[in-house]
């Protein structure tokens, strides 16, 4: 039987399968093939139905056929021949022409003597042939020497998934260690090449290893690397070598992840030692100067992409070790070196357009040695105040609203949850120490831009994890190491406003991709998010456009434009931030529009509040450092105008302008409802609403007297040298405007922003003097026709002798008119919701 059946197994099978299926026991013979019989019936000889078939062996494989074609599917036709195969000659064929041109050049070139960089140039090679050994010799011997193209069973390649597995594993094999030699040949070629064109000049012999050796060779005073040495940027032979030795790079990690696989051991262990050999290697290859920085941070991001890229290879294999992070680790890290490395070539193309400059160059965009001065953002050092190198950017870097907040807090008695905590402390002191930067000339010798970079990631990953409900496997200590390492590294490659322009890009599409793997911002409402989201965008392009063009900005004029970011970024930004995390603490982030509307208004007011008083401090800066030879003659008359002002209004209402500045709600047990609740949210509480306008009236009255004082000096009166006792020719010189005392509305200050600030703090005084008033006594026909009236006559008094009804500031005093006839309607409004405000009888409504 064995001989009839065959000997190898799988003919045995296949015969014996269709042996039982059509031959009968009792009849075989080497001549005939019977069918089966059934009970009763004789044998029919197979050749009778198939004449075709005349034995014993072409039955069985005819009945075997049969059953194949039953149970396996329709094989299919054979597929055209793929591109794959020629496209990889044609890559490989460039370098090797690359190659050869390269070599015939080194030939021809007259030779003096050999280079004294080529030694230490073979050291080097050496040693990264070593360090490649130690990670995984075997995938180093591959690379050069594969043993499967001479294996009889070569097993499937890395590559046969995207090439096409008709090549073949031994076919693709021999193609990569082709491709392998040639690039190795193409390095080193393009290396001696180099060596004999643009030659060291500092280095006339070999000397041997010592520290002051590798002291120079890092700082860059001795480039022993032909590829990346001053002046080889102008070969292209440069840029060739330089991208062989990254294909090296990317065929060793692939070898070595095709043995062991791409999984978190391979991470941990290869993948660490791979990327600690390459950094020191590119360290002492001269890669971390400034004039090959650039190709250094590509040459890392695209690293980045490698273990997503080796593992989808390997993923179809059953065999495949399984990152244990549900997230996909690889995956990860592809995305944020991928989308990182778009962000640094569409601001390196932002950087070529005409009237643009590079901050990012020399970490300077304003740079004065001889002063030691090396400053980044726009604003010119020690043009606008002389206590500070940017005095406008280090007052608005200040973490007004978090200390206020926990002040507020601490008051009123409540508790912070732990987590809020830490974010308001990581907030504030990250605020103190860019502030701090603004203050030095050079912020370079205390690491500023590094240290700000490292607070700004624990504090926006301690903003994630209070708005977030992070699972139980992920370890923020690894996030943050991760973190820190990504933005340290983009930064020193590319630059900080790569940076920052990168953060507005990846945050939003990783939040997306993410947010049900890592819960990220599961606390927080979608409209929350999309509110981070419009302002991040918003600041990104602020700075963005501020530091590209900042020496445009400034040829127009000359201004701090480093502010509006400050301001955005730092008071509003942050704040929204905290609030957010607030909610999401207190589980009030999918509460109502109309409460979450009251608590937006809360911030909003407190920012508004910070503007005012960071104005004050500035303009109080200005007068102390102001030289005082005398006190201006005009403080004196000036202080008398704002005492009449405020006995006008103790006249028209004495409770309301004690009220303005004085509120007993704040300390009251049952201090009723604020007037301004309805618009700002009756969550606040009166209390807090009282506060703040309390506050804020403070600094609106300070900021008029500092206002005026400061053009008393930058501005002084000239016809008006001694006090003069009050009479009606001094007043008839007041109104027609030959004695102009009010120094925020004479001639000349309108070129001073601050006589703009001191009137709307005034007019603002005015607008709080009548809300608090119509409060206390309602918005109706009585004290429209008695304290109305009296408080537009005194008004018009004020501005008759204050110098508003002239020329100069009619328009000024013309609006503010227009804007007090709104006053009656708004605060009508505001009082309309309770039962008791009296209604105007009036059924129009005056």
């Amino acid at each position: 039987p064995i001989s009839l059946l065959g000997s190898d197994t799988k003919t045995f099978r296949t015969r014996l399968f269709a042996f039982g299926d059509c031959c009968v026991e009792d009849n075989m013979d080497a001549n005939s093939c019977q069918s089966p019989m059934s009970p009763g019936s004789s044998p029919t000889p197979w050749h009778d139905e198939h004449p075709s078939i005349r034995n014993f062996d072409t039955c069985c494989q005819y009945n075997a056929d049969q059953n194949n074609a039953k149970d396996e599917p329709p094989a299919k036709k054979p597929s055209s021949p793929t591109l794959a195969p020629f496209l990889l000659v044609a890559v490989g064929l460039a370098p090797f022409a690359t190659n050869l041109q390269v070599f015939i050049r080194v030939l021809m070139h007259p030779w003096s003597q050999i280079p004294t960089d080529v030694a230490p140039g073979i050291i080097y090679l050496l040693a990264s042939a070593l360090a490649a050994s130690c990670i995984d010799v075997t995938a180093l011997l591959r690379m050069f020497f594969d043993l499967r193209i001479a294996a009889k069973s070569p097993g499937e390649h890395l590559l046969s998934k995207c090439l096409g597995h008709s090549l073949g594993s031994r076919t693709i094999a021999a193609y990569v260690v082709t491709l392998n030699w040639i690039a190795a040949l193409g390095v080193l070629n393009s290396a001696l090449w180099l060596s004999l064109v643009n030659p060291i000049t500092n280095y006339s012999k070999m000397e041997p290893p010592s520290s002051e050796v590798a002291y120079k060779i890092v700082s860059g005073d001795l480039q022993l690397n032909s590829l990346a040495r001053r002046g080889s940027e102008q070969f292209w032979e440069s840029y060739y070598g330089t991208g062989c030795a990254f294909y090296l790079a990317i065929s060793f990690v692939m070898h070595s992840t095709e043995l062991a696989g791409i999984g978190k051991e391979w991470l941990w262990k290869k993948g660490i030692a791979y990327l600690a050999c390459g950094l020191v290697l590119g360290l002492f290859g001269g890669y971390f100067l400034e004039g090959t920085r650039l190709q250094a941070g590509t040459v890392l991001l695209l690293h980045g992409l490698l273990p997503w890229l080796f593992y989808k290879l390997q993923s179809s294999s059953e065999n495949t070790p399984k990152i244990g992070n549900p997230v996909g680790l690889p995956k990860m890290v592809g995305i944020l070196c991928g989308l990182s490395m778009v962000c640094a070539v569409v601001l390196r193309i932002l950087k070529s357009l005409p009237g643009t400059t590079d901050s990012d160059k020399d970490m300077s965009q304003h740079s004065d040695p001889a002063h030691g001065i090396h400053l980044q953002f726009c604003e010119e050092p020690y043009t606008f105040t002389s206590w500070a190198s940017q005095g406008f950017s280090m007052v608005f870097h200040l973490p007004y609203i978090p200390v206020l907040g926990s002040l507020i807090s601490v008051l009123r008695g409540r508790r912070l949850t732990e987590d809020f905590a830490k974010l308001l402390v990581l907030q504030t002191v990250f605020q103190c120490w860019t502030s701090f930067g603004h203050y030095l000339p050079d912020p370079r010798v205390w690491k500023i831009t590094e240290c700000s970079i490292m607070l700004a990631c624990l504090w926006l990953i301690q903003y994630f994890k209070a708005t977030s409900d992070f699972p139980a496997w992920l370890d923020v200590r690894k996030v943050v190491l991760g973190y820190w390492a990504w933005s340290l590294m983009v930064f020193y490659f590319f630059g900080l406003i790569t940076l920052i322009f990168a953060h507005a890009v990846i945050l939003p599409i990783l939040g997306w991709l993410y947010h049900k793997e890592l819960n990220l911002g599961s606390l927080v409402s979608m409209r929350a998010k999309l509110v981070g989201v419009y302002l991040l965008m918003f600041v990104v392009a602020l700075i963005t456009v501020e530091s590209l063009f900042c020496q445009t900005l400034l040829s127009w004029y000359p201004l701090p434009y480093h502010v509006p970011f400050d301001i955005t970024f730092f008071q509003v930004f942050a704040v929204w931030l905290l609030y957010t995390a607030h909610a999401a603490q207190s589980g009030t982030a999918n509460a109502s529009n109309k409460n979450f509307s009251s608590q937006r208004a809360a911030f909003v007011l407190v920012a508004c509040g910070m503007a005012p008083l960071t104005i004050n401090l500035k303009v109080v800066s200005r007068v102390l450092m102001h030289p005082w030879p005398q006190i201006p003659c005009d403080v004196i008359p000036g202080t008398i105008f704002a005492v009449a002002a405020a006995l006008a209004a103790s006249f028209i209402d004495m409770h309301a302008l004690f009220r303005m500045f004085f509120d007993l709600r704040i300390v009251a047990q049952s201090p009723g409802e604020h007037l301004l609740s309805r618009c700002l949210g009756h969550s606040l509480g009166s209390r807090t609403i009282a506060a703040y306008v309390v506050t804020l009236n403070w600094m609106a009255a300070l900021g008029v007297l500092n206002s005026a004082l400061w053009l008393s000096l930058a501005n002084p009166i000239t016809n008006y040298s001694k006090m003069e006792p009050p009479s009606s020719e001094v007043a008839y010189k007041i109104v027609s405007g030959d004695l102009q005392l009010n120094s925020l509305a004479r001639r000349g200050s309108e070129q001073f922003w601050e006589s703009y600030y001191g009137t709307g703090c005034a007019f603002y005084l005015a607008i709080s003097f009548v809300m608090h008033s119509t409060e206390l006594a309602g918005i109706g026909k009585e004290w429209l026709w008695k304290k109305g009236i009296a408080y537009l006559a005194c008004g018009l008094v004020l501005g008759l002798f204050g110098g508003y009804f002239l020329e100069g500031t009619r328009l000024q005093a013309g609006t503010v008119l227009l804007l007090h006839g709104l006053l009656p309607w708004l605060f009508y409004k505001l009082q309309s919701s309770s039962e008791n405000t009296p209604k105007i009888g009036n059924p129009v409504g005056l």
